[in-house]
């Protein structure tokens, strides 16, 4: 009776919001003016251009037809001049600046519910006789032709037509802008373009000029009329509230930056250079994934955020699709782009926001935990970072919600990826990340969830006083890296679609397996019920603790294709790169065993499990598990699956853990009493100490001379200390004087 209760109820909320739900609109409004016609019409964003239909005298409008979800389309301008006239370009009014000569004029909108507008006058003049004076260029040449005679800068043309100006930048450099000059003042008319129009009324010089081709160019939203190509000259220009778009792809150089409050560095996925803030642009479909702007940070490149930097992106809700390899919140379509792959920092003061729904990138050298030569990112206490959140085989709305409080504790989904941000971000306690998602539910339609993924509170990582966090995505083979000093949590996330909230803290929670976690000094604390899936990594380095005071099942790979719901793992395209997928839907070849190496302390106050086969408990030094309590032997974890809306639980049996030795074999922990410690040496998990010296490398009952060639190159730096003791007698964390003095005794034998 609940559970019927409960879905009508959920099926009433659908309806009313449904019925309430609004419709998005977008048009283009052609204007005319005297000396000629309009004609405006529009496509699908990324459709291939249309061809003019019948001009009109009077103005023209072009609405989209009704959307009950946001989408992209592309509107194009055109205008035909009158006999005896020369179109001039398209302006905001019927006397402003020229916007673009271009014919037709393509301009990208996004659908709102207020109806997205874009009005253009279509300016003519009467054709009058003209001396053109076209200067010398330098760094490349251009000519000028008005349809009879054609002649190469520098000279002189004579016309009453349009002229059409082509320029050929020289080897290593790229067309900036061009401009009309009276007296020594310049006008600039056209940007980027090597190929563009001018008609002239009277008398004009006319040039262009070239620039360095990794050069980039900024502008202030809303002024088109100047540039620059210094990020230092943008902010100034910028003032206390502008927002600098970068207009042309370049290398910002070395030095210091500081984008005010206030400012924001935008790098466009758009053409109406969309700003997205607290969550970015959502459409029902997917499309492949195009880069429209990208910005490069050299080494040395500075830059301190107290306003805001905002790399654009858009996101389908649509996800699941096998086909095109889209998963609900995955990236679509063009993104703007902030390469850190060469170096460069940025710094991100309390206050500011990094909205990162393009991509930041460090393709070129990010692999595993080299991530050397790239930029890197340190967010401060009070500062914000958003990016997506995908998740991987969205089972549908009415599947989610028959999930909810399942006694099985199986959470929705098992698969979820934040990929945007490749380079090392850091957040220090006091930051927090938020990540977003979007899906499409049946009648109630498009969903949008917030998630605090990395906070001081309430997030999925928790970070305690004086904690850091750092995250990269090594794009090569597909693997999120989260690395931990300080006081850390494990927490749980709360995920609300429509009227289903589920929190994780009442589930087991998957760790994907994508996640590689390093606690690399301090504590962290597991205090949920975890999920450990094939290819996930967990490591406590030397010198770390993690207590954990829950359950932890560790899933071996050959288990798990036993209840792995639908697919292995997915072959989502959600980077721009061609490596999607770390493995195939129909085969596991990439994946491996769950991971827990433990080279510092694990305190078990929980339980530790993992399935039949053992998984993979191991030490890659010397480490040591305390069971605080006793293990229990055996007992059931679950898993879903699903067939069409219906969702079916399968019981996984698992066992009290196997810790796996150097040569592949398990030991058993099962009937271990509490308060037992196992210690790994000598390539096995022990219930004793190691019986080895300190600096005993070669493992004889004294230190002998045969130890002393080892020891002399741990000191010397060139080789870790392994297993059976350490280098560092005094246990700190570094070799000091007192080291060194008690090593030196246990040479000389004293």
């Amino acid at each position: 009776m609940k559970r019927l209760l409960f879905l009508l109820t959920f099926a009433f909320l659908s309806v009313l919001l449904y019925a309430n739900s609004d419709a998005y609109y977008a048009q283009g409004v052609a204007k005319v003016t005297t000396g000629g016609k309009v004609y405006v019409t529009y496509v699908s964003s990324g459709a291939a251009q249309p061809s003019a239909g019948t001009y009109s005298s009077s103005d023209m409008t072009s609405k989209t037809s009704q959307s009950s979800s946001v989408a992209n389309y592309d509107f194009y301008f055109f205008a035909q001049a009158n006999s005896g006239y020369n179109f001039l370009g398209w302006s905001a009014s019927s006397t402003g600046d020229i916007e673009s000569t271009a014919n037709p004029y393509k301009v990208t909108m996004t659908s709102t519910t207020s109806t997205a507008t874009k009005t253009l006058y279509a300016r003519f003049a009467e054709k009058t006789a003209a001396t053109l004076t076209f200067e010398a260029a330098t760094n490349g040449s251009y000519t000028a032709t008005d349809g009879t005679n054609t002649i190469t800068a520098p000279g002189t043309l004579t016309t009453e037509e349009a002229v059409t100006l082509t320029a050929t930048p020289a080897s290593g450099y790229k067309v900036y802008r061009w401009y009309t000059k009276n007296g020594s003042t310049k006008t600039y008319f056209s940007y980027f373009s090597s190929t563009t129009t001018q008609t002239c009324t009277s008398n004009t010089t006319i040039g262009v000029e070239f620039i360095p081709e990794d050069t980039p160019v900024f502008q202030i939203k809303g002024i088109t009329s100047t540039s620059y190509t210094d990020l230092n000259d943008a902010i100034t220009a910028a003032g206390s509230k502008g927002i600098i778009v970068v207009v042309e792809n370049g290398t910002v150089a070395a030095g210091n930056y500081t984008i005010p409050s206030g400012v924001t560095l935008l790098i466009p996925y758009d053409a109406d250079y969309t700003v997205p803030t607290t969550q970015p642009n959502t459409l029902a479909s997917y499309t492949a994934l195009s880069l429209y702007r990208k910005l490069k940070l050299a080494a040395g490149a500075n830059i301190t955020v107290n306003g805001a930097i905002c790399v654009g992106g858009q996101q389908t809700y649509n996800g699941g699709n096998a086909a095109t390899g889209s998963a609900s919140g995955c990236p679509t379509g063009a993104y703007g782009c902030l390469d850190m792959s060469e170096g460069g920092h940025i710094t991100l003061n309390s206050g500011s926001k990094l909205y990162a729904w393009g991509f930041i990138s460090g393709q070129n050298k990010n692999q595993g935990n080299n991530t050397s030569g790239m930029g890197t990112i340190d967010a401060l206490s009070g500062s914000n970072v958003y990016e997506d959140f995908i998740m991987g085989f969205w089972r549908g709305g009415t599947a989610t919600s028959d999930m909810k409080g399942n006694s099985q504790k199986v959470f929705p989904f098992n698969q979820y990826f934040v990929p945007n941000i490749e380079v090392p971000l850091t957040l220090y306690y006091g930051a927090t990340e938020t990540v977003f998602t979007s899906v499409s539910m049946s009648i109630v339609g498009l969903q949008e969830v917030s998630i605090k993924f990395i906070a001081s509170s309430g997030g999925f990582f928790k970070l305690n006083s004086g904690a850091t966090l750092t995250k990269w995505y090594d794009a090569t083979n597909d693997y999120m890296y989260v690395k931990t000093t300080g006081s850390c949590e494990v927490s749980s996330i709360t995920v609300s679609v429509s009227s289903v909230s589920m929190n994780s803290a009442d589930y087991v929670l998957p760790i994907t397996s994508n996640l590689d976690i390093e606690v690399a000094s301090g504590t962290l604390n597991m205090g949920y019920d975890l999920a450990i899936l094939p290819g996930a990594r967990l490591k406590v380095a030397s010198g770390a603790t993690t207590n954990l005071t829950a359950n932890m099942y560790m899933y071996d790979l050959d288990e798990w294709d036993k209840w792995a719901y639908g697919y292995y793992y997915a072959v989502y395209r959600y980077r721009p790169t061609a490596h999607y997928a770390r493995t195939t839907t129909s085969a596991k070849t990439e994946l491996a065993d769950a991971k827990l190496d433990v080279c510092g302390t694990l305190n078990i106050s929980g339980k530790l499990y993992s399935t039949t086969n053992g998984a993979n408990i191991c030490s890659s030094g010397g480490g040591q598990i305390t069971f605080t309590t006793a293990p229990t032997a055996t007992t059931t974890t679950y898993q879903a699956t699903q067939s069409d809306t219906d969702v079916s639980y399968v019981s996984v049996p698992v066992q009290a853990a196997w810790l796996q030795n150097a040569d592949g074999t398990h030991v058993a922990t099962a009937g271990t009493t509490a308060g037992t410690t196992y210690y790994y040496y000598d390539g096995r998990w022990n219930t004793s100490a190691s019986p080895w010296a300190i600096g005993d490398v070669n493992h004889s009952t004294t230190v002998s001379l045969a130890d002393v060639p080892t020891l002399i190159e741990v000191l010397l730096g060139h080789r870790s200390a392994d297993s059976y003791g350490t280098a560092n007698v005094n246990n700190d964390t570094e070799l000091n004087k007192d080291d060194v003095d008690a090593l030196v005794d246990v040479i000389m034998n004293k």
